[in-house]
């Protein structure tokens, strides 16, 4: 296995606290895996994202449309429904096109939302059974879920 990684220093803040996190870049080139800290810590724990997405979705942009987040993938989509509050977005229901399938798309386009969900700010309400699966097979995420939704506790 190869690993190359990339080291800086970031000082960052937030509404919570100060902190001072370390941004870490690992690439594990055989399988295509991304390891990168957060640069939120809220409590002075850094946490991790560990990227699954494939490399041939990580330069596919993601659309956020009126009614649900998209990627195309040589004409095909994935794409979560969604409805948006002032401090909450809530996915509803994930899918592929056929042609999609075993791809890994699904899950480039939910690690990609939950990406912009967390630079926006607002808090996740995962009603989707995709993506709660996916949060729970990836805790990391909880730190965006809104503490008041009712499965919080099962993540």
């Amino acid at each position: 296995m190869i690993f190359i990684a990339f080291f800086s220093a970031v000082k960052y803040h937030n509404n919570y606290t100060n902190c001072h996190s370390l941004r870490v870049q690992a690439k594990q080139r055989s399988q295509g895996m991304m390891i990168i800290p957060t640069n939120r810590c809220p409590f002075e724990v850094h946490q991790f994202n560990i990227r699954i997405m494939k490399p041939e979705f990580e330069n596919i942009p993601l659309v956020k449309t009126d009614k649900r987040f998209e990627i195309n993938i040589n004409g095909h989509y994935a794409f979560i429904d969604y409805r948006e509050t002032t401090h909450q977005i809530a996915l509803i229901h994930t899918e592929a096109e056929p042609e999609l399938a075993g791809t890994g798309a699904a899950a480039a386009v939910v690690e990609k939302t939950l990406h912009y969900i967390e630079e926006s700010g607002k808090k996740l309400l995962p009603f989707c059974p995709y993506v709660f699966a996916y949060l729970k097979k990836h805790p990391e995420w909880k730190r965006i879920v809104d503490e008041k939704f009712e499965g919080y506790h099962q993540l």
